[in-house]
């Protein structure tokens, strides 16, 4: 009864029990839920099951079973549905893939029925090791247990299935591979990639002559890649060596590779040249190369490879022109025009930029010479690469002007041009209005010059990222830029932009990243509040005055803010310091703000860097401070800060680098600060008086300063100031009584000494009139 792939819904009957003679049944890929009735132990007559449910213990009554399928459910037994199973000993296959099944294999996998050919319990949650015994499944030729979480070596009885075709080993933690995988001349695929695996690479693998898959790829794996592996001639669909830490060269055995159709020698640890022998390779489609030590020219016999559809040999050190076969210099070979994705980045290769690659490579579909020392201009032909996606010259030294056909590469998905020496105008961006799926436009670190056009704003609306910074870009933002609706990362910065930021920036509600400083932009749009996706805001170094909008207080996921050497005014708004999210940074300093530091800046637990200095701020540094416990870079200098340092500072283990020099800080130096692993401590200038501390920051004096403080003295010997002693403190404070009794008895004389000093007036007589 094969009831597969329908809406079946509900659970399962447990009438289907009473068909004795059924021989078969499937209810895979319905909607059925609920568990398997009991009733279905008494299909004695039951060779093949397939649906889904709770996993029965009971199974096992069914002796005639030859296939069990429960795959792809959600069961989350553990595994001692197993060991009932040995009971059917006509038993062929077991798959229980991609489910919830968690606990060890039990040992009694051993008894399975010597019939059993195949076994998947991959995308599990199955932990402990392979058990030696598995070795009595003489007749297995498939073993999947890939995507669990099993350990330790790999058990070299495994080898002693000689009729293993299929081994699924990978994405687990396994540790060591057994030489005893040579034995399986029957390998058809090993897959062990994703595991914990080091050592070398057995070459006792190349007695595995029927092998057309092998896979070792992201392990640990080290020393040079086996000669042995690389005559395996059978190997056909795929052999994957990459990110290991294998080292030496690449064997010149890999001609032998000729039916090879994708290969990965990716991210280790190889030097030397590429070997002239990977021109036999005529079978080869997909090569990744990159993230070696390769040197040298690529070879010319690479011309050979006509399949190739992906080449990847960026990040190495390889030299010399672009071979002829890629480009017309000089020999104008055609060969490989099938390919679609072309990446030499990160090289030291020269030259012009493939004069008549649109001609030669018609399929390109992506373009990667990132980091090389390619010179001259984009060449027309480029635009007969009609899908073409992905440009990126980033980093080389390419000049002239940006070609204005590249609007005819309708797929056109992202450019990067950035950090090269074009001298153009921007308007190279109108004609990419035609692009309607571009994504990305990086055209930063160059010399472009001219106005943002209007047409920005009709470019694509699937565009995420436009990067314009450190340019010689001036005028201002229009605000039709509000079309740009997906936008998600804007950056004009280091630029000439002038004029307040356009309001019509707020309707961009996906912006994440928005980078406009050092420009000389004048005003802050309160519309920037609604910017509630923004997790990065740089606007520092421009010539924006008034007061810094409380509306920001909106951008609940900032991450970081700059706002720093502009001339804005006013107080700190609280609502600033209330973004508790903020981690990387809050940059205020180097503006006319005024006032005192919020009470709330204690919301700000998770920042890391907080500048607020050269301002006018005054008052006492608040306690809350104490809460910003993730604080490592503190600097407070140039305000007009009173009181004491506050003892709450001292929560703050994490700091390296304090400054509150130039301040009205007064009291005595906390002895927490000794505490502390610092890097940088400046007090200068302050009130500061008493003993200076000598241990942690104290005893480099590269790390501190505390000149400016008449009134401090210890320290260690190097700071020159007086000696400190322990009466001193005592003695200081009678003096200073002594002198006020002085200066009160000094008072007193010369109050008397002018009293006996002045004249007597003579007594006058006054007559009665009654006498008169």
């Amino acid at each position: 009864m094969n009831l597969m792939v329908n809406y079946l819904t509900g659970t399962i009957p447990r009438e289907l029990g009473s068909l004795s003679k059924l021989g078969a049944l499937s209810l895979a890929r319905n909607n059925v839920s609920g568990t398997i009735p009991p009733s279905i132990g008494n299909l004695s007559s039951l060779s093949k099951l397939s649906f889904i449910g709770t996993v029965r213990k009971d199974l096992g009554k069914l002796p005639g079973h030859r296939e069990i399928s429960l795959s792809k459910n959600w069961f989350q037994d553990d595994l001692t549905f197993i060991s009932p199973l040995t009971n059917c000993t006509n038993l062929h296959n077991i798959d229980a893939a991609i489910n919830l099944l968690r606990g060890s294999l039990p040992d009694s996998i051993a008894n399975l029925s010597t019939y059993l050919y195949g076994i998947d319990l991959e995308e599990n949650q199955i932990h402990g090791s392979i058990c030696s015994s598995i070795r009595n499944l003489v007749n297995l030729s498939s073993l999947s247990v890939a995507w669990n979480y099993l350990i330790g070596p790999i058990s070299s009885s495994i080898g002693r299935l000689h009729k293993l075709q299929a081994l699924g080993l990978h994405q687990n933690k396994f540790t060591q591979l057994p030489s005893s995988l040579g034995n399986l001349t029957s390998l058809i695929i090993l897959y062990l990639r994703q595991n914990s695996i080091h050592g070398n690479i057995p070459t006792s693998l190349g007695n595995c002559h029927r092998l057309l898959e092998l896979d070792l790829s992201q392990d640990n794996l080290n020393g040079p890649i086996p000669p042995e592996i690389m005559k395996l001639s059978t190997l056909s669909e795929l052999l994957w060596l990459g990110q290991n830490a294998l080292s030496g060269s690449l064997p010149l055995e890999i001609g032998s590779l000729k039916n090879l159709g994708n290969l990965d020698v990716s991210h280790k640890r190889l030097l030397g040249s590429i070997p002239n022998t990977l021109g036999s390779c005529l079978s080869l489609e997909w090569f990744e190369l990159e993230n070696n030590s390769f040197e040298r020219e690529i070879p010319q016999s690479l011309r050979t490879l006509r399949g190739l559809r992906v080449l990847d040999l960026s990040h190495n050190n390889l030299s010399g022109l672009i071979p002829s076969y890629l480009g017309k210099v000089p020999f104008g070979l055609y060969n490989i025009s099938n390919i679609n994705f072309l990446a030499l980045g990160v090289n030291q290769l020269e030259g012009n930029i493939l004069a008549d690659i649109g001609s030669t490579l018609p399929n390109l579909q992506a373009l990667y010479l990132l980091d090389n020392l390619f010179t001259r201009t984009l060449h027309t032909s480029l635009s007969n690469a009609l899908g073409l996606e992905v440009i990126n010259f980033f980093f080389n030294h390419c000049s002239g002007t940006v070609r204005k056909d590249l609007g005819k590469l309708l797929g056109h998905r992202e450019i990067s041009l950035s950090k090269n020496w074009f001298q153009d105008d921007l308007t190279f961006i109108s004609p990419l209005t035609n692009c309607t799926n571009l994504h990305n436009i990086d055209a930063a670190i160059n010399l472009l010059r001219g106005s943002l056009p209007d047409s920005i704003a009709n470019l694509s609306t699937y565009l995420y990222g436009i990067d314009l910074e450190e340019n010689q870009i001036h005028g201002s933002i229009c605000s039709s830029i509000r079309n740009l609706v997906n936008l998600s990362s804007l950056s004009v910065a280091w630029n000439y932009l002038i004029g307040p930021i356009s309001s019509s920036i707020g309707r961009l509600h996906k912006l994440q990243a928005l980078g406009l400083h050092q420009n000389k932009f004048t005003q802050l749009p309160s519309s920037l509040g609604n910017l509630t996706s923004l997790i990065i805001l740089y606007l520092g170094q421009n010539s924006i005055h008034g007061n810094i909008p409380t509306s920001l207080g909106n951008c609940h996921r900032l991450l970081e803010l700059d706002l720093s050497q502009d001339n804005l005014n006013g107080p700190i708004p609280p609502e600033i310091m209330k973004l508790s999210t903020l981690s990387e940074l809050l940059w205020l300093g180097q503006n006319a703000l005024s006032g005192s530091l919020p009470l709330e800046i204690g919301s700000l637990k998770n920042l890391g860097n907080l500048d607020v200095s050269h301002k006018r701020l005054l008052g006492s540094i608040p306690n809350t401070l104490g809460s910003c416990l993730s604080l490592e870079w503190f600097e407070l200098e140039n305000n007009s800060f009173e009181r004491e340092i506050p003892q709450s500072l001292r929560t703050l283990r994490g700091l390296r680098v304090l400054d509150l020099s130039h301040n009205n800080l007064s009291g005595l130096i906390p002895s927490y600060l000794g505490e502390f692993q610092l890097d940088i401590l400046n007090l200068s200038f302050n009130r500061l008086h008493g003993q200076v501390l000598i241990q942690g920051v104290f005893q480099n004096t590269n790390a501190i300063s505390v000149v400016g403080n008449n009134d401090l003295c210890g320290g260690i010997a190097k700071l020159d100031l007086s000696p400190y002693s322990s009466s001193k403190s005592s003695k200081n404070k009678l003096s200073h009584k002594l002198k006020m009794i002085l200066v009160v008895v000094v008072a007193l004389v010369i109050c008397a000494t002018l009293l006996v000093a002045l004249p007597q007036r003579p007594l006058v007589s006054i007559s009665s009139p009654l006498k008169a």
